[in-house]
């Protein structure tokens, strides 16, 4: 039979009781950060993503606007921005593709 009278009984049932505690803390603790740590590394790797397809289609682009020379006619480049922001659309030029690459070293 169990004495709870007894301090050494009252002692070891509130240790035990705060090691529990503080594992359940600690497990609950440990699995927000292992998904915010996965929620980054998914956010990182749809960043890069989404660097490639802007350099993919800044390659389109100049592809598109090439003469038969094969030189890039820079104002039908210009006059075709222009249209697409006259249609509402925007962009912002942080992914350039030299900006794109430094910000492919820092993420990897």
């Amino acid at each position: 039979m169990i004495h709870l009278e007894d301090p050494a009984v009252q002692a070891a049932l509130i240790g035990g009781v705060c090691s529990l505690i503080a594992t359940v803390i600690a497990a609950i603790c440990a699995a927000l950060i292992g998904q915010k740590l996965a929620r980054i590394q998914r956010l990182k790797e749809q960043l890069l993503l989404a660097m490639n397809d802007v350099e993919f289609l800044l390659h389109c682009e100049e592809v598109h606007c090439s003469n038969v020379d094969g030189k890039l006619d820079v104002t039908k480049k210009l006059e075709i921005r222009k249209k697409a922001r006259e249609q509402g659309h925007t962009w912002s030029g942080l992914f350039t593709p030299g900006r794109a690459a430094e910000r492919r070293l820092y993420l990897k």
